[in-house]
C-alpha cells in the first residue's frame, strides 16, 4: 500500500534524522520506501527562485506532486519539510491521496541548542529572512496524525512510534 508521511516541525526539531532512521528500519525490514526532503529538492531550484517564503511553497508544492505520483507507482513516500503554515500543510493533504502528517515536536531550547546548520543565529543577526522559526512563523499543526515528542524521546523511540503507527493504520506487515 503507498502512503506519504510527511514530517514537519520547526528546524532542528529532529525531522530529517528521525525519516532516514525510519526509512533504514523499513528497508532493513525489506520495504522499500523514497525519502524526498526539503533540502535537496530546494537545491534542484537554485538560481531558478530565491529560497523565501514563497520560494518554499514551490519547493514543497513540487514534493507534494512528487509524493503523489510516486504513491499511485505504488511507492511509499517519507517527506521531510519545516512547513510552517497550516494552509499549506492543508493544501498538502489535498494533493496526496494517502497523506500522514507527522509532527516533531521541540521546545525552542531543545531546536536552538540541535541547530545543526546555524540557521537560529543567521535568523537572531537578521541574516535569514522569513525563517520559519522561534521568532518567525510555525503554525503548530492542529491536524496532525501522529506527534513525536523529540525533546522526551529520542531518534530511535520516535521511529518505533511511527511503526507502530504504520502497523495500526495497516499500512505495513509485521
Amino acid at each position: 500500500m503507498s502512503f506519504t508521511l510527511w514530517f514537519t516541525g520547526l528546524p532542528g526539531s529532529g525531522k530529517t534524522t528521525i525519516a532516514k532512521g525510519l526509512k533504514q528500519k523499513l528497508h532493513d525490514a525489506g520495504q522499500y520506501i523514497e525519502l524526498i526532503e526539503s533540502d535537496l529538492m530546494a537545491e534542484y531550484f537554485t538560481g531558478l527562485i530565491p529560497i523565501d517564503k514563497n520560494g518554499r511553497q514551490i519547493v514543497v508544492s513540487a514534493m507534494a506532486v512528487c509524493a503523489e505520483h510516486l504513491n499511485k507507482n505504488t511507492i511509499p513516500v517519507i517527506a521531510t519539510s519545516t512547513t510552517p503554515l497550516n494552509k499549506d500543510r492543508a493544501h498538502i493533504r489535498s494533493v496526496i491521496s494517502s497523506f500522514f502528517l507527522v509532527y516533531c515536536h521541540a521546545s525552542e531550547k531543545t531546536v536552538r541548542q540541535r541547530d545543526p546548520k546555524g540557521l537560529y543565529g543567521l535568523a537572531d543577526n537578521g541574516l535569514l529572512m522569513d525563517f520559519p522559526g522561534p521568532g518567525g512563523v510555525y503554525e503548530h499543526p492542529h491536524d496532525a496524525d501522529i506527534e513525536l515528542n523529540t525533546d522526551k524521546y529520542d531518534p530511535n523511540r520516535c521511529v518505533d512510534d511511527v511503526m507502530a503507527f504504520l502497523h495500526q493504520r495497516g499500512l505495513m506487515q509485521k
